[in-house]
């Protein structure tokens, strides 16, 4: 990844999870002794872009969840997550912090699904603003 500002000793620790199994690598958890390290990591992951290799912040299963369910709702790239908080931007352009599915149910509401399957801006954006069932 070039990152030739990282040494050994940011790392405080490294392992694989999961079970072994010949249908893919299982994953590497890094744990990085500062916050600096981590960023620098975190914001070259986009040079891995169309590479075997994805970087990815291990979150809790609460908030993994919270992730997902966005993600079915508002879509892969209007999705993100950044320091553990999932982050999604919507129809308007603006960008939500989310942490627990409460939080995700109000910014559902406030955005349903069109036909197309991305959050409507509203009436006036051409699409419906129904859900579909």
């Amino acid at each position: 990844m070039a990152l030739h500002q990282i040494s050994y000793s940011a790392i405080g620790a490294c392992h694989r999870i999961g079970a072994r199994t010949d249908a893919h690598h299982h994953p590497i958890l890094v744990w990085f002794t500062s916050a600096a390290d981590r960023s620098v990591v975190w914001n070259a992951k986009t040079m891995r872009r169309g590479s075997l290799i994805s970087i990815k912040e291990f979150l809790t299963r609460p908030r993994q969840t919270v992730f997902a369910k966005a993600r079915q709702h508002f879509g892969m790239r209007a999705c993100w997550t950044q320091d553990g908080m999932v982050i999604v931007k919507t129809a308007e352009g603006s960008r939500q912090k989310v942490a627990t599915m409460d939080e995700l149910e109000s910014l559902i509401s406030k955005h349903p699904k069109t036909a197309t399957g991305s959050a409507a801006v509203g009436a006036g954006a051409g699409a419906s603003t129904k859900r579909k069932e």
